[in-house]
Order: structure tokens, then sequence, then C-alpha cells
């Protein structure tokens, strides 16, 4: 009997927003489903590469998309919104 596996499913988990123009926003993912170990590439909207592990960190406020893919290269991609936050009032 042959089996399928789960689909991958992303979940984005502690995601910190961005202070004002400081880049210190992050994400962390927790992946399900696929088989076997699985390969992270993060990159923006203009399709640079920034990383490639479960975390992405020193983000500016953005959009940011996560393509996973498993050890049969069956793919799931991701968006997430790092929101920046208001600083201090200065008055």
């Amino acid at each position: 009997v042959l089996t399928q596996p789960e689909i991958i499913e992303i979940s984005f988990t502690e995601i910190q927003p961005a202070f004002c123009a400081d880049p210190r926003g992050s994400v962390k993912t927790a992946v399900q489903g696929g088989t076997g170990s699985y390969t992270y590439t993060w990159s923006d909207l203009a399709s640079n590469l920034l990383g490639s592990t479960d975390t992405l960190a020193n983000l500016a406020a953005g959009i940011y998309n996560l393509l996973i893919e498993d050890e049969n290269a069956c793919r799931m991609t991701g968006t997430v919104a790092i929101q920046a936050t208001d600083g201090p009032v200065v008055g």
C-alpha cells in the first residue's frame, strides 16, 4: 500500500516587529508534514535571498516570503508581514 506524506504546513511563530526604521524584526517558523528534513529559503519582495534557516532576524518592516522544500522536493510557500512599531513620543 502506497501512502502520500501529509501536505507541508508552515506556521509563523514568535513574530517580533521592527522598531521604526531600526531592523529589529524577526520571525521563527514551525513546519509539519512532508518527508524528512526541510530546506528553508527566505526572500523579500524583490526576490533577494535573505536566509536559509527556520528563523529570520534583523528585519525591517515589510513582507517576506518563505519556500520550504522537503526531501522529496515537495514545496510549500508562505508569506509573513513584519510590522513596524512607533517610537516614543518626544515632546
